[in-house]
């Protein structure tokens, strides 16, 4: 899986430590500078804005909050014990209180 994000103290940023607690192969991709136009001209990002995640099957998640469900259904937290669920609920209601 494939993270892109913009280098700030935002969703990106949530996503990702998300991911790293989810125990799951990643990679990020920071997007700087020039590469931001690339990339939303390219029409990979469905609503013209990241966090998105791309995975193996080449599908495209966009917004932090179905990334995290994708991340927490995929790495199995929601069937592990239960202090892993609440973390991931945790990180949910961080990620949707910043989501305008």
């Amino acid at each position: 899986m494939k993270l892109t994000y913009f280098p700030v103290m935002a969703k990106g940023l949530a996503t990702a430590l998300l991911l790293e607690h989810s125990n799951l192969e990643w990679e990020s991709n920071i997007v700087v500078g020039d590469g931001w136009s690339e990339l939303k001209g390219s029409g990979k990002c469905p609503f013209g804005q990241v966090p998105i995640l791309e995975t193996e099957g080449g599908f495209v998640v966009a917004h932090a909050v179905a990334i995290a469900l994708h991340v927490g259904r995929t790495s199995m937290v929601f069937n592990g014990a239960s202090i892993k669920v609440r973390t991931l609920y945790g990180f949910l209601f961080c990620i949707s209180l910043y989501s305008f």
